[in-house]
This record gives structure tokens, C-alpha cells and sequence, in this order.
């Protein structure tokens, strides 16, 4: 049986203004979201709404949730391939189109940016013509929103690619500077010191003498570090494959993670496809990533390396069996010069993300306190033809 909606039309103008001037205030997808699904459960008078925001990234989608059940809010972000079908939360969480008694997907300017839903109407009764009529006014709105928030995102997200472009030209422009003061006293110092420590010394001397060069090679490879942090260089592509990458990284490692007594386990599926990337880049990359885990776990620990496809590029996760990492560091991680280790340049993380960004690819980090941290690099099948750095996507787990 259908029934008029109880909304009059004059009362539902004056609503829709007043949730068009709070969605502006925001900035926010979360809260926006907020606002619509607690309009629309009051409006309609329903029991449920949910809405769902589609944001597209480099590689894959990332689609957000926002439920309102009676008076239970609900809220959950995944990222989900491009190949994949989105949805992986229990399917007990949230409102699915065959559930809901309404839904409309939303798209603006040919392109999909969201879907909403309504629960049943907590009168019982069906949704007449007076409610469709009205639901006219309401879709624009909430698309509008949709979009609005999503543009401030991009904006914000560019502003940050400029911001992190600008510092690298700073900081390359000093490196430069200090590497050419360091290295040549450096120079001077190794070569006498190498001669010196050929010479006819007593035990107690040489030994001296090599702790003065070891200290020399560990300053020339901190100014390595900095100056390959400060420099953009082009990138040398070719087709490779992940396990030949994983592989030649572990190679490199041996000595770090046998010193630490770490287990490794490594899952490549044969099928992966190859992804065109800069070799020497990457290998380094996740070579700073295996020495980081292994030093994170100290005397002992598990490291699993496992690979996927994602759309046409792939993803490579590095869990470590470690101490996790505290949540006042979680942040800071990929900041260069940040480290908490005794001896450490604090570039090894910051240069794995330089060299992800570089390819158009994303370098994610999740920890869970007492739990081990969990590194993931996503990268496309092919780097775009300009690449900016983006800030790093971090997740703490509070649970």
C-alpha cells in the first residue's frame, strides 16, 4: 500500500538549504557523509541509510562507507583493486543494494562517485509517489556535496605533491652544497689513514686506525644517502618481475638478516605479471624496508614478503613479527633524519618512499602496538609520465 510522504514540500525546501549550508562548512568526507545519512534518516523517517564515496587512486579505489542503523553509526574505508568487486567488510556491517529498500547510484560527469541507500520506512508503510518526487531535489544535493569534498581533497592532495616537490629541490640544493664540503677532507683523510694503516703499526695502533676508517666509510655512506635522497633522477625502465626483484633484494640482505636470526617467507605467485620499473630503484627500496624490519625484530623474528596483483600493477606487503610501532612515531616513519635507532641516518624509509613515488606508486605503512608493522608497496604496471611525491598513507591500529 502506497502512502503520502509526511514531509511537506515547503518544510523540505527550507531542510534541503539548511543541509546545503552545513555540507559547505565541511571539508571533511566523513563528516559530510555524516550530515546526508542523518538528513535523509530523519527526512524519510527510515530505519537505515548508508552512503558509499568511490575516490579513485593511482592504482586501484577507495571506497568509504557511512551507515546509520537506528542509532548506530557505522564507518569503514577499503581499498579494493580494480578487478575486484568492493565489499570485503562483514556483509552483517553494512546496507547491500539487495537489502535496501532504496538506492541510487550516483554519478557526476560520466563518472561513478558514490551510492545511497535507504532501509525501510519505520511506519512500515511503502515509499509513495510524494517521496520520489522529493528524492528529485535530494540526489543532486548529496552528489553535489559528494563532489565538492572530493575536489578539496584533490586540491589538498596536490598542494601536498607541490609542497614535498619544492622541499626535495631545497634540500637538494644543500645536500649538494654539503656533500662537496664533506667529501673532500674525507678523501684526503681515507687515503692517508689506508696508508697509515699499512705501515708498520702495533696492534693496539692499527686497530685505532681501522676504527677511524670504519668511521669514515659510515660518514661518505650517510652523505650517499642524503645527496640519493635530494636527487631526481631519470628513471632507467625495464620489464621485471617481482620475485626477480624480491629475490636480488633478500641477496642483498643476507648479512642484516642472518646477523638477526630472522625467518623469512616469501609468497610471489608465478603469475604476477611484469611491471616496467627502475631495477636498482626498487631492489634499494626494498632492501631499506628488509634491513628496516629486521632491525625493528633485533635479535629474533619473522618477516613474510607476499605479492598481488592490483588492477594492471602489483602489490608487495612486508610484515614483520617486531615490536610494532608506537603511535607517536607512526607518523614520522617516512620523515627524513627521523630514526630512533643508535646508529641510523633516519633516509633509509624516506628514500624506499621517494623511489616508490618516483614510479607513480604508493608506499603504505600499518602497525598494531606489540603486533609487528605491516609496509606496502603498490605499483603500477608502468610509471605515468610525470611523477609528483605524495605524502605517505598511514594507519594505526588502536585495537
Amino acid at each position: 500500500m502506497k502512502s503520502s510522504f509526511p514531509v511537506p514540500q515547503e518544510k523540505f525546501q527550507n531542510r534541503l538549504n539548511e543541509i546545503r549550508q552545513r555540507i559547505e562548512e565541511e571539508i571533511d568526507p566523513f563528516q559530510v557523509a555524516k550530515i546526508i545519512v542523518t538528513e535523509a534518516h530523519n527526512l524519510f523517517q527510515v530505519d537505515d541509510a548508508q552512503l558509499t564515496l568511490y575516490y579513485d587512486l593511482s592504482i586501484g579505489m577507495e571506497v568509504s562507507h557511512v551507515r546509520l542503523h537506528g542509532d548506530d553509526f557505522k564507518m569503514s574505508v577499503e581499498r579494493v583493486r580494480e578487478d575486484e568487486e568492493w565489499g570485503k567488510q562483514d556483509d552483517t556491517e553494512f546496507l547491500s543494494p539487495g537489502e535496501a529498500k532504496y538506492s541510487e547510484m550516483l554519478a557526476q560527469r560520466d563518472r561513478l562517485v558514490g551510492q545511497f541507500m535507504l532501509g525501510s520506512r519505520v511506519d512500515g508503510e511503502e515509499f509513495g509517489q510524494s517521496f520520489f518526487n522529493l528524492m528529485q531535489e535530494f540526489i543532486p544535493l548529496v552528489t553535489n556535496a559528494i563532489e565538492q569534498v572530493m575536489l578539496i581533497r584533490k586540491v589538498s592532495e596536490a598542494n601536498q605533491k607541490l609542497f614535498e616537490a619544492e622541499k626535495l629541490v631545497t634540500i637538494g640544493q644543500l645536500a649538494s652544497g654539503i656533500a662537496h664540503e664533506i667529501r673532500n677532507p674525507l678523501s684526503s683523510l681515507k687515503i692517508n689513514l689506508q696508508g697509515l694503516y699499512k705501515a708498520d703499526l702495533d696492534e693496539r695502533n692499527r686497530r685505532r686506525v681501522k676504527i677511524c676508517l670504519d668511521e669514515i666509510h659510515r660518514l661518505d655512506n650517510t652523505v650517499s644517502e642524503v645527496t640519493q635522497y635530494a636527487k631526481r633522477t631519470r628513471l632507467d625502465l625495464c620489464s621485471s618481475s617481482i620475485a626477480e626483484l624480491v629475490e636480488h633484494s633478500l641477496n642483498l640482505t643476507t648479512g642484516e638478516v642472518v646477523a638477526h636470526h630472522i625467518e623469512v617467507s616469501t609468497n610471489i605467485p608465478a603469475e604476477l605479471p611484469t611491471i616496467m620499473v627502475d631495477q636498482n630503484k626498487i631492489i634499494r627500496a626494498l632492501m631499506n624496508l628488509i634491513v628496516n624490519a629486521a632491525q625493528a625484530m633485533g635479535e629474533s623474528g619473522k618477516l613474510s614478503i607476499n605479492a598481488d596483483s592490483v588492477g594492471d600493477g602489483v602489490v608487495i606487503k612486508l610484515e614483520d613479527s617486531g615490536p610494532g610501532i608506537p603511535e607517536e612515531n607512526l607518523r614520522d616513519v617516512f620523515n627524513p633524519f627521523f630514526t630512533t635507532k643508535a646508529e641510523g641516518t633516519g633516509l633509509g624509509l624516506a628514500n624506499a618512499l621517494k623511489a616508490v613515488q618516483e614510479h607513480g606508486g604508493e608506499l603504505e605503512v600499518t602497525s598494531e602496538p606489540g603486533k609487528g608493522a605491516v609496509f606496502t608497496m603498490r605499483l603500477p604496471s608502468q610509471p605515468p609520465t610525470m611523477q609528483y611525491p605524495f605524502g605517505p598513507r598511514i594507519v594505526m591500529s588502536t585495537t
